[in-house]
C-alpha cells in the first residue's frame, strides 16, 4: 500500500478552508440579510455566528466526502485500510489546525478550552467524525 501523503495533505486543507468559507458566508448572510446580532470584538460568542453552528457538520458532510473521493482518486490501488489511514490523517490534522486556529492563537475569533471543547458540543464531536469516516464513507460508496 502505497499512500501519497502530499495528496492527503492538499485535500484536507481544500476541505477545511471550504468548510471555513462556507461557514463565513453563512455567517454573513445572517448578519447582514437576517439581521442578527454581530460584535466584531466577540465573532464567536454574537448571535450571528451561534445560529450557524448546527450547519457545520451538515457542510461538513458534503463537502468532506467530495474531497475525499478525490484524494482517494490520487492513491495508488486504494482499499479501505488506505481509506482509514487517510481518515485519520485528517481528522489529526484538523484537531491540531482547531487547537491553533481556534484557541491557542489570540484572535477576535479565540476561543476558551471550555468555549471550543464543551460548549461546542454536540458539533465539534460531528465535525470529527464526519473528518474520520469522510474517506472510508467515499471508499465503500465509490468503489
Amino acid at each position: 500500500m502505497e499512500i501519497n501523503y502530499g495528496s492527503i495533505l492538499l485535500w484536507f486543507f481544500i476541505a477545511y478552508l471550504i468548510a471555513v468559507l462556507v461557514t463565513s458566508i453563512h455567517n454573513m448572510i445572517n448578519i447582514f440579510i437576517f439581521h442578527m446580532k454581530f460584535d466584531p470584538k466577540n465573532i464567536l460568542k454574537c448571535e450571528a455566528y451561534e445560529k450557524t453552528r448546527p450547519f457545520h457538520a451538515l457542510y461538513d458532510i458534503v463537502i468532506f466526502p467530495f474531497c475525499a473521493y478525490f484524494c482517494l482518486q490520487s492513491q495508488t490501488n486504494p482499499d479501505a485500510g488506505t481509506a482509514f489511514i487517510i481518515g485519520l490523517i485528517w481528522l489529526t490534522i484538523s484537531m491540531v489546525s482547531d487547537w491553533l486556529i481556534w484557541v491557542a492563537i489570540k484572535t477576535p475569533a479565540r476561543h476558551t478550552y471550555k468555549e471550543f471543547y464543551i460548549d461546542y458540543q454536540p458539533w465539534l464531536a460531528l465535525c470529527y467524525l464526519v473528518t474520520l469516516f469522510s474517506p472510508l464513507v467515499t471508499f465503500l460508496i465509490v468503489r
